[in-house]
C-alpha cells in the first residue's frame, strides 16, 4: 500500500471515530437525563456529574477540532492568496504544526468520551446489579 493509502485509511477511521464519539456524547447526555432526580429542581445524581462534565467537554472538543482547523487552514489559504498563488498552482506543503491542534482535540475528545462512558457504565452496572 502506498503512503497515501494509509493516510486515506487514517482519515476514514478518524472521521468515523469522531462521528461516533459525537453520537455517544448525545446518547450519554440522554442517558443521564433519564436518571435525573425528580425534585423541586431537577438534578443529576452525584455519580453522573463527572461523566456529564466529561461528555460536555468532549463535545466542546469536537467543535474546537473543526473550528480551529478551519481557522488555521482558512488563514493559510488567505496568506497564499495574498502572496499571489493562483488556484491551479501546486503548493509544496504546509507547516506540520497545522495538524497538531486538530489531533489534540480529536484524541482529547476520544479519551474524554471513553472516560465518561466508564463512569456511565459503572453507574448503570451498580443500578442493575
Amino acid at each position: 500500500m502506498l503512503l497515501e493509502g494509509y493516510r486515506e485509511t487514517w482519515r476514514e477511521f478518524s472521521g468515523l471515530a469522531s462521528d461516533n464519539a459525537r453520537k455517544l456524547g448525545f446518547a450519554g447526555i440522554a442517558t443521564i437525563w433519564v436518571f435525573r432526580t425528580e425534585s423541586a429542581s431537577k438534578t443529576i445524581p452525584g455519580p453522573l456529574l463527572l461523566p456529564a462534565l466529561l461528555i460536555v467537554v468532549a463535545l466542546a472538543f469536537d467543535l474546537l477540532q473543526y473550528t480551529v482547523s478551519a481557522a488555521i487552514y482558512g488563514a493559510y489559504q488567505r496568506i497564499l492568496e495574498r502572496r499571489g498563488i493562483v488556484e491551479d498552482q501546486e503548493i509544496a506543503g504546509h507547516p506540520t504544526w497545522f495538524n497538531w491542534p486538530s489531533l489534540f482535540f480529536l484524541w482529547g475528545k476520544l479519551i474524554l468520551t471513553v472516560c465518561a462512558y466508564v463512569g456511565l457504565i459503572s453507574f448503570l452496572w451498580r443500578a442493575v446489579v
